[in-house]
């Protein structure tokens, strides 16, 4: 039986590889579970990949960003900015959003 009834958020690993470094990065974000009418919605909005990652992002999985030392960072949208500003973090979390929707892995990109 298919249920009608779902979670407001999932927990979806993002894997961003940062230019100069030899592996990607993970991290575990968690996205809003959107209706394909509020993502047809954001989709008209014609926004910037760090305006979409605001949009569909409520946080992030315990650990899963850290300061400089290694600490575990809480997420706030101070801290959710810092990661956007690396490149190409915002650009992987639309595209890992996409993939996370239709079920599918984008490969080599």
């Amino acid at each position: 039986m298919f249920k009608l009834a779902t979670s407001a958020t999932y927990l979806h690993t993002v894997s961003a590889h940062l230019p100069g470094e030899g592996e990607p990065r993970e991290l575990e974000l968690i996205f809003k579970r959107l209706k394909n009418s509020e993502v047809e919605a954001l989709e008209k909005r014609k926004l910037s990949d760090k305006e979409f990652a605001r949009e569909v992002v409520t946080g992030w999985g315990a650990n899963a960003v850290g300061d400089a030392d290694g600490n575990a960072k809480a997420f706030s949208a101070e801290a959710f900015d810092e990661l956007l500003d690396i490149a190409p973090v915002p650009s992987r979390i639309v595209l890992e959003f996409y993939s996370s929707l239709s079920g599918a892995r984008l490969k080599n990109l």
